[in-house]
């Protein structure tokens, strides 16, 4: 992380101007042509439990964690416009906010990096939440690497219990000897789960984890890919909210998360064996792990990889990282594409195919990287360095 005087002294440069105009201008146009129910799918499912009576979990099924659930009780309200605009609101400050944390606390570098792999996805993204739970993770990091451990591990609680995937990033407080905030996290998300599960059921957590009794591998993941090879043929149906091919079988499930635990588990003690940014690599690597192990591998989950992705780039010489996270990016948007159009199966398996090579791609990057000395970035980031500071 760059000392914050350094990084706060460097002036928007033109490329960030430009990017950040880029995007402000697809979040307009696309909140004025909104096509298709794919696009607003989200917003819709959101008016559904807002409007919904009774207890959630408890009178009726919901697939989110409690604290997105309360987020949803707060802007599901009222027509279609009015939603999708909230959500638009939050997913464009959700990001402005990280692109400020990189640039203050690691450097301008990795922001302009950040913009660049996140302007693809934003065809789609104002119509989704999903970044606001990576700015949560993202600022509680800055706020325990600022002496602020206590609150840093209760913003990283919040963000699990608000999405479940920043668990695996928790790891990065013990990387950066913070062990206060691992153990604050840890225990706000004991205690908030603990009163989840007492105000709603044990069956809130099945109805989270299982995606409302969801019976198949969405077709979009790695067991559904392999599903649709496997069993060439197999009709595809829509069931609690996304595509879904096969049958999800108990073992199988317990053998992913299984699998998952462990190479997450892996990726964080390679990580804690070289000289890298804990919040580079290793979390590169522990969050691509999950995205390719997942049985729901929905495009937006790609937002998840920004910020690492950006950081491990800016330590890298080559532009494996560069390549791999604008082409999740892409084919994400197309395969959202894809869906508006209602095209043939085959272009979204294709298209599946590719983002998920890439994600693969930079999970191996995370798993390898390894820094030499500080200047290392430098090479590999000069052109970008002149150009965000100039």
């Amino acid at each position: 992380m760059v000392p914050e005087p350094e990084a706060a002294r460097a002036r928007v440069g033109r490329v960030e101007w430009l990017l950040l105009a880029a995007m402000g201008t697809i979040w307009l146009v696309m909140l004025a042509w909104t096509p298709g129910f794919t696009l607003q799918e989200d917003a819709r499912r959101f008016i559904e439990i807002a409007s919904a009576s009774g207890t959630p979990y408890r009178d009726f099924a919901v697939e989110y964690p409690p604290l997105e659930t309360l987020l949803i009780l707060l802007v599901g309200r009222g027509s279609d416009v009015a939603v999708v605009w909230r959500m638009a609101i939050i997913n464009g400050v959700s990001t402005v906010g990280c692109w400020l944390l990189l640039r203050r606390f690691w450097s301008p570098v990795v922001a302009v990096l950040f913009l660049w792999f996140a302007l693809p996805m934003q065809v789609f993204m104002p119509f989704r939440v999903d970044m606001l739970s990576v700015l949560m993770i993202l600022a509680a990091i800055v706020l325990a690497d600022r002496n602020r451990a206590t609150a840093g591990g209760m913003l990283a609680g919040a963000s699990i219990i608000f999405r479940v995937w920043p668990a695996v990033i928790a790891p990065v407080f013990l990387l950066r000897r913070r062990p206060r905030a691992f153990i604050v996290a840890l225990l706000v998300t004991v205690v908030l789960g603990a009163w989840w599960v007492a105000v709603s059921g044990t069956d809130a957590v099945t109805q989270v984890s299982g995606y409302r009794g969801a019976t198949g591998w969405q077709v979009e993941s790695a067991p559904g890919l392999v599903e649709q090879f496997v069993h060439p043929g197999q009709s595809f149906r829509f069931e609690q909210g996304a595509v879904r091919v096969g049958t999800m079988v108990p073992w199988e499930m317990r053998l992913l998360r299984f699998l998952t635990v462990a190479l997450v588990a892996v990726a964080w003690w390679l990580g804690s064996r070289r000289l890298i940014d804990p919040a580079g690599a290793p979390a590169l690597a522990a969050v691509a792990l999950l995205l390719a192990l997942s049985p729901v591998f929905s495009p937006q989950y790609v937002a998840w990889l920004l910020p690492w992705a950006a950081i491990v780039a800016a330590e890298r010489r080559s532009h494996d990282v560069r390549i791999l996270m604008i082409g999740a990016g892409v084919f994400a948007s197309l395969a959202i594409a894809v869906y508006i159009w209602d095209r043939r199966p085959a272009e979204l398996e294709v298209l599946s195919i590719g983002r998920m090579i890439c994600v693969v791609g930079l999970a191996a990057v995370g798993l390898i990287h390894r820094r030499v000395d500080a200047n290392e970035g430098a090479g590999a980031s000069a052109e970008i360095e002149t150009a965000a500071t100039g």
